[in-house]
């Protein structure tokens, strides 16, 4: 197969940069990277004089994509149609999340399951699915957000078997898992999380300090949408959020949309913590690039109302993102100051690593060739995954 290479742009890796620029990539991998230079006549040149050449963006919490959600597609081909439009905002790996939107049954979390797990082996052409993370059902209802507008899960306390039924349904399926510290059995749930090679995320909780801590100590290495759903911090009771960012081995991730967060909390957030532990997510709903409007029944029944760029319940509950990590990335550069640089880590490398994909996330020689093109507005040019033009504007 003949090479490709994007040539002229800025490259920005994010850890070195470019200009001008070469990536050149054969099949999935990238070959090299580096300053341009000529190349042979048999090689696909892509011109980027002019734009950014950055990794793919990875998002490890998305709920759906195009009018679908993950939780509640129809069949596996609907999951891939939906990680094809991914590429479209230059996400070109992502976990599906699962959970506190559209499912509360133990069935349905199995069926969800199902489908994405079948997805994944079907995955080829769109943004790669990487996992499934499970947002539920092992939160608490107090802090349940969206979730809320269903009807509650068991009455009985959740167990270790609760979980192990639902790791073990399609073995490493699920990549990530968030549970509520203060929720009984959450050490077993968080052990067993733990026994499936699945990273435990704490959030959609009330817990205290001292509850957030010891699911720390127990092995908790990331925190949900990082101040949303959460325990709000006082003084003297701190709570979750703290206890997170007050830990160097927990990850925070956070939705930089500046609906869901102010801007100068963000800028507290990337201060507080070392370099390689802030993720940006969109926690997209599905409804990104979609037109503004009452969705009736969107999901399980419940309607939600998408205006001004923020997605809400009848009764004012903020329901997840619109905003696509794209224009997120804008927010970090153009509104919170971070250089490109430092926004691409938070965007591409640092979530790549967290789940344990180390080769996505970087332009470096050997890695996967997941590649985007952006203008200096931000918008996406054009998207290669897996060394292949997945979507040009």
């Amino acid at each position: 197969m003949a090479c490709t290479a994007i040539a002229g742009g800025r490259v920005i890796t994010p850890y070195e940069e470019f200009a001008p620029g070469l990536v050149l990539m054969q099949n999935d991998t990238i070959t090299e990277v580096g300053m341009m230079r000529c190349l042979p006549s048999d090689v696909v040149v892509v011109d980027a004089t002019d734009r950014w050449v950055v990794p793919g963006f990875v998002d490890l919490h998305v709920h759906g994509s195009v009018g679908t959600l993950f939780a509640l597609a129809s069949d596996a081909c609907a999951v891939e149609e939906s990680a094809k439009a991914m590429l479209r905002s230059g996400t070109t790996a992502f976990c599906a999340s699962v959970g506190s939107f559209g499912v509360t049954e133990e069935q349905q979390f199995l069926k969800a399951i199902d489908t994405i797990a079948d997805a994944m082996a079907l995955n080829r052409t769109g943004a790669r699915l990487l996992g499934i993370h499970l947002e539920g059902p092992f939160i608490s209802e107090e802090k349940a957000g969206v979730g809320k507008a269903w009807k509650k899960p068991k009455s009985r306390a959740w167990t270790r078997d609760d979980a192990r039924r639902l790791l073990s349904h399609r073995p490493q399926s699920v990549r990530m898992v968030t549970v509520a510290p203060e929720i009984k059995s959450a050490a077993h749930i968080i052990s067993e999380c733990l026994n499936h090679s699945a990273i435990v995320a704490v959030g959609h909780s009330d817990a205290t300090y001292e509850q957030a801590m010891s699911a720390i100590s127990l092995g908790a290495r990331h925190a949900t949408h990082t101040f949303n759903a959460m325990r709000r911090f006082h003084q003297r009771e701190p709570g979750l959020a703290f206890a997170t960012l007050s830990s160097d081995d927990v990850t925070n991730e956070f939705i930089a949309d500046l609906r869901h967060l102010h801007a100068s909390v963000i800028d507290v957030l990337l201060r507080a913590k070392p370099r390689d532990k802030a993720v940006l997510v969109t926690d997209g709903i599905g409804l990104s690039g979609m037109p503004e409007g009452i969705y009736r029944k969107y999901a399980d029944g419940v309607d939600i109302t998408v205006h001004d760029g923020i997605a809400k319940l009848h009764d004012g509950t903020i329901a997840g993102s619109v905003l696509p990590m794209n224009l997120m990335l804008k927010n970090l550069v153009q509104v919170i100051g971070l250089p490109l640089s430092r926004a691409l880590e938070v965007a591409c490398a640092n979530p790549a690593r967290q789940v344990g994909f180390a080769d996505l996330g970087t332009l470096k020689r050997g890695h996967r060739a997941d590649v985007v093109v952006l203008n200096s507005d931000f918008e996406v040019e054009h998207v290669f995954v897996r060394g292949q033009k997945g979507w040009s504007r």
